[in-house]
């Protein structure tokens, strides 16, 4: 169950959007909609679900892409003219900022993410995107959408929730740091995202 807090106009570096704060309980968390134009008189609609992560898009961690696939996802919404960014509050992949923090040093010294979480009594992924269906009617969007990500289980899941899934665009881009690129092989290999076979780090000609 979900309820509007509040909404406001908000003026950025890819144009302005409209931002709708929902709280979702039971567990009280905060998930956010972004909304570019006017995805709702769209036939299918542009949409990114977005999990938080305080450590990559505020605190410039360099062993995942979050900051890089909002910035994409915001650049492809201006290009496009409109765009549904669904921010959901489930940092750590569900399990909360203490649990991750708690997993760097086993990724640092090789473990996969999802492996970490395992290792230390976990979910590899806890989250779910039933919200994100909810949040995606308050707006209302009640046709298919074409969904900007990699991931099998957001698709299910929304179309689980009655949100149809028309197309995926890739959301993949080539990993800047070793870390990435090790975390973007174990999400292919052990969750099944859509990554390609060979992964590279990207070459910076400067």
């Amino acid at each position: 169950m979900i309820e509007l807090q509040a909404e406001s106009i908000v003026p950025s570096y890819f144009g302005d959007y409209r931002m709708l704060v929902f709280l979702e309980k039971p567990g009280d968390l905060q998930h956010i909609a972004v909304v570019f134009g006017y995805p709702e008189k769209e036939l299918v609609p542009l949409v990114r679900v977005h999990s938080a992560c305080v450590t990559g898009e505020i605190f410039r961690a360099s062993n995942c892409d979050c900051r890089e696939q909002l910035d994409y996802a915001f650049s492809l919404f201006r290009k496009e003219g409109h765009g549904i960014l669904v921010y959901l509050d489930q940092e750590g992949r569900g399990n909360g900022l203490p649990a991750k923090l708690k997993t760097m040093k086993l990724i640092q010294e090789g473990e996969s993410v999802n492996k970490a979480f395992q290792r230390l009594g976990y979910p590899g992924d806890a989250r779910h995107y039933g919200v994100a269906a909810e949040i995606l009617e308050e707006l209302g969007i009640h046709q298919s959408i074409e969904l900007l990500t990699n991931n099998p289980k957001k698709i299910n899941e929304l179309e689980a929730a009655g949100i149809r899934v028309e197309r995926r665009r890739s959301s993949y881009l080539k990993p800047k740091t070793e870390l990435i690129r090790r975390e973007l092989i174990s999400k292919r290999d052990e969750l099944d995202h859509y990554f390609p076979s060979a992964i590279e780090i990207e070459k910076n000609d400067e």
